[in-house]
């Protein structure tokens, strides 16, 4: 009856009324995405008591600015994630990347980030493993590949640092002295010349 009643509602601000009033979590989904005017996603995703309503309107806005508002400002880590799931701009994603208090939504922003610079600085240095781990696997310049696989302190960031990398030199002396049998064998796999 809920779906049929909200079916035939045609102004947005009133099926935006049903998401805001509504209790069933479905039909507050259903009716967002009916909604195509980007004021009245913001104002759910900034003020709807539920969590997860918050985050499926924030994953319905494209307006860039919006967006990054959202990411920044929101306390809510799901509606943070959707908003950095729709974020091109890549100094915002850089920014999220090393800044936000949130790792889930750093490794997020990462993930969006095309400098490779950026992604090789954020491998190397990010505090956090899984942050670390997803900037390395983005990571396509040889020399900053080197340096992650000899020199990350979490043998999982190697393991990907060392399986990306194709420097015959690197890969012999990781086989010969990493402290990791995994990131040994990876680099026993990937030598070419196995008398390196």
């Amino acid at each position: 009856v809920r779906m049929a009643a909200l079916g035939r509602l045609t102004d947005e601000a009133d099926i935006a009324d049903v998401v805001r009033r509504n209790t069933d979590l479905q039909v507050r989904v259903a009716a967002l995405d009916r909604i195509k005017v980007t004021s009245l996603l913001a104002d759910i995703a900034l003020k709807h008591p539920d969590p997860m309503t918050q985050a499926a309107a924030a994953g319905l806005i494209r307006d860039q600015k919006l967006l990054e508002m959202l990411a920044v400002k929101q306390t809510n880590t799901a509606v943070c994630l959707a908003a950095v799931a729709h974020l091109t701009n890549q100094v915002t994603l850089i920014r999220l990347a090393l800044d936000h208090r949130d790792v889930y939504v750093r490794r997020a922003a990462v993930q969006g980030i095309r400098n490779q610079d950026k992604l090789s600085g954020i491998a190397r240095n990010d505090p956090d493993r899984d942050v670390r781990k997803t900037a390395a696997e983005l990571v396509e310049e040889p020399a900053a590949l080197a340096v992650i696989a000899r020199n990350d302190p979490d043998a999982m960031v190697r393991w990907v640092a060392t399986r990306k990398t194709s420097d015959q030199d690197v890969l012999a002396g990781l086989a010969r002295k990493d402290a990791d049998p995994l990131v040994r064998r990876q680099a026993v796999v990937k030598l070419e010349d196995p008398a390196l």
